[in-house]
Parts: C-alpha cells; sequence; structure tokens
C-alpha cells in the first residue's frame, strides 16, 4: 500500500541558525544495520512540510520557499553500485532532487505551514543503500516585518527498504 512519508521541518521567523528543527516522517529504523537512518519504502510518496512560527505576534506574516533543494549522498556501503538519489527524477540521474512549494501558505494556530508537492521514492538498487540527505532551502518571509530572505538547512540519514 502506498504511503505518503512527511518529514516534519520547523523554524522561527527571527532565529540566528539556519538550522531547522525535524520530526522524523514515520519511525527510526530499528534494524541494527540502519539504526538512526530515516527508513523510506519503494513507491512511497515524500514530502515536506515546513512550519515557520514567530516569538512575536505580527500581522500579515507571509512566507513562500524561493527555492528547495535535496541533495543526496551515497555512502561507502553502496560499493560499486552508484545509485545518486533515493527519489524519483526525469532525465539524467542526479544526486540533486528540486521540491516544489505549489500549495498556498497556511496559517494554522499561530504558525504559518507550507507543504511542498510529493517527490516518489524509487526501489533501491541494493539493499545496502544508504544516503546522507540533506534540504537547503530559500524562505521569502514578508509582511509585519521587512521583508529577508533565510536560508535554511538539514541533514539527517535516509535508507529505502523494500516491502
Amino acid at each position: 500500500m502506498k504511503m505518503t512519508k512527511v518529514l516534519k521541518l520547523s523554524f522561527n521567523g527571527e532565529q540566528i541558525s539556519r538550522n531547522l528543527v525535524w520530526v522524523n516522517p514515520g519511525e527510526l529504523s530499528t534494524r541494527p544495520e540502519n539504526a538512526g537512518a530515516i527508513e523510506l519504502q519503494q513507491g512511497d510518496d515524500f514530502r515536506v512540510e515546513l512550519i515557520m512560527s514567530f516569538a512575536n505576534e505580527y500581522a500579515d506574516v507571509n512566507y513562500t520557499v524561493r527555492e528547495a533543494k535535496l541533495y543526496t549522498v551515497l555512502n561507502e556501503a553502496g560499493g560499486s553500485n552508484q545509485t545518486l538519489s533515493p527519489f524519483e527524477a526525469e532525465g539524467e540521474e542526479s544526486p540533486w532532487t528540486t521540491l516544489a512549494f505549489s500549495s498556498p501558505m497556511e496559517a494554522v494556530d499561530g504558525l504559518y505551514v507550507l507543504r511542498s508537492d510529493p517527490v516518489t521514492v524509487k526501489a533501491p538498487a541494493s539493499k545496502s543503500l544508504r544516503w546522507e540527505l540533506s534540504l537547503v532551502l530559500v524562505a521569502l518571509i514578508q509582511g509585519g516585518v521587512p521583508a529577508f530572505n533565510k536560508v535554511l538547512r538539514f541533514d539527517p540519514e535516509v535508507v529505502v527498504t523494500q516491502r
């Protein structure tokens, strides 16, 4: 059964750090060889939910994602298999996957939420493949404060398992 895994990332619009706080989109792997990795399954959709808060209240706050890229680095455990990304992509295989945020922002209980369009997790070429996963994005924050860009990032490890 195809599922959608949602990786929730949050930040405060006024924070100095570029780091995103993240909540795992399911279970961290309990398999000894995959301990601590985010476990995705082939065929699932994967999307990001980006949640912004502010310590101070501002009227008419809005934000958009100007650019968002997932970047994957295959760990050495992959051996000779050079699958550059666990995500389906059109065209040539690449470690870069663009995330689009085409849905409008929603204000929910004092939080400002954007959801990415899904990308599909492809079948792993080998059970031993693991990737370091990074997301770098540029958020444009405006309304209630002078408009500014904020570059944010996160970088857990991901493994794809077969059903």
